[in-house]
């Protein structure tokens, strides 16, 4: 396991993936290091390849490891819930998570593609409780080999995968692994349909072969998948609340700029909630809670307002109206019939001949008519 790995060995894995795992070890030697992952270190020495062409800038590593630490976050509470638990890592890519969160009791499975999990295997060794799987996410015949575990719980963690599948495929898996896992925990990142269309334009940008293709308008829209599917928490990057120096001026645009704050989410979903034990199941994100509760006060606060300005602008507002109306009403009607060519003196006097057919006293609403309107000339 010593040899150092050439450039060849290299070819069939994306620039990225490598990018990232030197994201990792880089963070590892700041002195306010986000994550600590002396692992990476470890695999970046052992390959040969020229990592610093593709190092982030400090605010780019900033943000892709407070991310990778959210995931972390996620598995540690999970393998606290459940020690002996199974994890399964889709598109584990050259990631080291196992080495950053293994509690001595959890088994788990790491899952990519042939070449990058052939590539794992000459940097590192599988165990009892750590092995690899050599398949793409969406051939459904990999749930055959995690699923030797009766009784255990799971958790299925995806990062920076699941966006780059179509939306056909995410329901496939996703209710795939409701019904063979229930009550399993899923935890993966998506973005909103304005964050993929800006990301896709700057890929196209660089020129990559590849493109985004799955978003969410609402977070919580895999509950309407199939019953008992449960979003748990939402984790944005406004989620964070210490004050980080690297993410300068980007930390300060995600909380002033909510539509890009939020435009990327961690989410944390339960597969069949109704197979699952109540008492374990953990409350959605206390913050995202206490939002929803001061948007409905304020919504409520807001809308009493509202009501109780209608209840009394409306009617001063109506009696306004149509007084101006039945004042102007004469006048217009004068205007129209001397406008149309006829008789208004004709047509009172036929009118006053009719009311008193009818028994009622035509002198006094003529003259009331005649003041409003008769003696008014027309306007040009």
């Amino acid at each position: 396991m010593s040899t150092k790995i050439p450039p060849e060995a290299l070819s069939a894995v994306s620039e990225t993936m490598l990018m990232t795992l030197y994201s990792h070890a880089v963070e590892s030697r700041y002195p306010d290091a986000l994550i600590r992952d002396p692992r990476a270190e470890e695999l970046v020495a052992r390959i040969d390849y020229d990592f610093a062409t593709h190092q982030l800038n400090p605010t780019n590593q900033a943000a892709t490891c407070v991310r990778l630490r959210q995931f972390d976050r996620f598995a540690q509470a999970f393998l606290a819930a459940h020690p002996d638990g199974v994890v399964v890592h889709i598109g584990c890519g050259l990631d080291t998570r196992f080495d950053r969160v293994d509690n001595g009791q959890a088994t788990w499975y790491d899952l990519d593609l042939p070449p990058v999990i052939e590539l794992r295997r000459k940097l590192l060794d599988e165990t009892p409780r750590y092995k690899m799987i050599a398949a793409s996410a969406l051939d459904l015949a990999w749930l055959d080999v995690v699923d030797g575990h009766p009784g255990k719980a799971f958790l299925f963690i995806a990062e920076g995968v699941f966006m780059y599948f179509p939306d056909a495929e995410m329901r496939r898996l996703v209710l795939a692994l409701r019904a063979r896992f229930p009550g399993a925990e899923l935890v993966f990142d998506v973005a909103s349909p304005l964050i993929v269309r800006l990301q896709n334009l700057n890929l196209a940008r660089l020129k990559a072969d590849f493109r985004m293709r799955w978003s969410l308008r609402s977070y919580d829209a895999l509950e309407g998948w199939a019953p008992g599917i449960q979003c748990l928490e939402m984790w944005y990057y406004t989620s964070v609340k210490e004050s980080i120096p690297r993410l300068g001026k980007l930390q300060r645009l995600f909380h002033l700029v909510p539509l890009f704050g939020k435009g990327m989410v961690i989410l944390h979903y339960r597969m069949d909630r109704s197979l699952a034990p109540m008492e374990e199941q953990p409350m959605k994100n206390k913050s995202t809670a206490w939002g929803y509760a001061i948007a409905a006060l304020a919504g409520a606060v807001v809308g009493g307002l509202a009501v109780a300005l209608a209840t009394r602008l409306i009617p001063k507002v109506m009696g306004q109206m149509m007084d101006k109306m039945m004042a102007d009403f004469p006048r217009r009607m004068m205007t129209r019939m001397q406008a149309e060519g006829r008789d208004p003196a004709e047509m009172c006097q036929q009118m006053m001949a009719r009311m008193q057919a009818e028994g009622r006293d035509p002198a006094e609403m003529c003259r009331q008519m005649m003041a409003k309107g008769c003696t008014q000339k027309p306007k040009e």
